[in-house]
């Protein structure tokens, strides 16, 4: 499983290797859906209050509405990174062409329900000329490709994170680079803002994860964690305790106190490396998702304050 996602009505969505994207009862375990949804693997899935879309190293993206999928075509290389605005009304994309492609939600709302039909229909994809997302604008600003994006939650602020080692932190409404956070040593493979937008983190190939503080608005340098003994591959805040997750392809997650920067638990089972992990809106449940072709959930009473 290269790619996991939970959707707020609580299906947990997948994406693999083989193109195909998977709809789970992580109740049951029970696989209710498993659709070709591209050509060469899943890279990644986003999901915001009403919409889903997934990359591909097939250069595309697809957006996924009520009645099918739409492709969104123009990067030229593998599409590696995808996030949705807060507001869901930007949809980026990361690729190793070296841009950021910023595509704007034109369509009518569409329902939760609304999205499991056009998840469940077999209805073949169409072109990005009827999508509800148009081109709005490309970034460029990678020496090398990109590999993680992820939205400010409050400002608008889109992070950017590539094989060049760096992040970049771009306005998303005016397309301007804003700021280089420079620190890594190599490929930057995961990004994710806090809850109140006041710490970036960001995890890289060499296992390392960098602490960014907010302060006037800038993001500054505040720790260094040496997190995991191989790559960080993915990278989540819990929602209202002051905990970091992250994975890593030593096929473990880890739980981290960001007051202390201390590791306060490892998530251990998985029997390779660990692709990607998601959280529920509550933050009551984690899903992992694994090169051991397997998705684990795992259900928490209580975070630690």
């Amino acid at each position: 499983m290269t790619a996991v996602s939970i959707q707020p009505d609580g299906w947990i969505v997948s994406g693999s290797e083989d193109g195909h994207i998977q709809r789970w009862n992580w109740v049951t375990g029970e696989l209710v859906r498993a659709i070709p949804a591209h050509q060469k693997g899943i890279t990644g899935l986003a999901c915001s209050s009403k919409l889903m879309a997934s990359s591909s190293d097939d250069r595309t993206v697809q957006f996924w509405d009520a009645e099918q999928s739409t492709i969104l075509m123009g990067h030229t290389h593998c599409v590696k990174a995808i996030a949705f605005s807060p507001d869901g009304s930007i949809l980026a994309s990361g690729s190793w062409d070296k841009t950021i492609k910023l595509w704007k939600m034109q369509a009518k709302a569409i329902s939760r329900q609304q999205l499991a039909a056009g998840f469940d229909s077999a209805q073949p994809a169409r072109d990005c000329s009827l999508s509800g997302f148009v081109p709005s604008a490309t970034l460029v600003g990678h020496r090398l490709g990109i590999n993680a994006l992820a939205f400010h939650p409050q400002e608008k602020y889109l992070a950017s994170g590539g094989l060049d080692s760096e992040v970049i932190l771009w306005s998303w409404e005016s397309h301007e680079l804003l700021q280089h956070l420079r620190g890594h040593r190599q490929a930057v493979m995961a990004l994710a803002f806090s809850p109140d937008g006041q710490w970036l983190a960001s995890g890289s190939a060499d296992g390392m994860i960098h602490l960014w503080k907010y302060s006037l608005q800038r993001f500054e340098l505040e720790k260094i964690l040496s997190a995991h003994s191989w790559t960080v591959s993915s990278l989540i805040f819990h929602p209202t305790n002051n905990c970091l997750f992250s994975a890593s392809w030593d096929h473990t997650i880890k739980v981290w106190d960001i007051l202390s920067t201390q590791a306060i638990e490892t998530l251990r089972g998985h029997t390779d490396s660990v692709s990607a992990i998601a959280l529920d809106e509550a933050g009551q449940v984690l899903v992992s998702g694994s090169c051991d072709r397997t998705i684990r959930v795992w259900e928490f009473a209580k975070f630690r304050d």
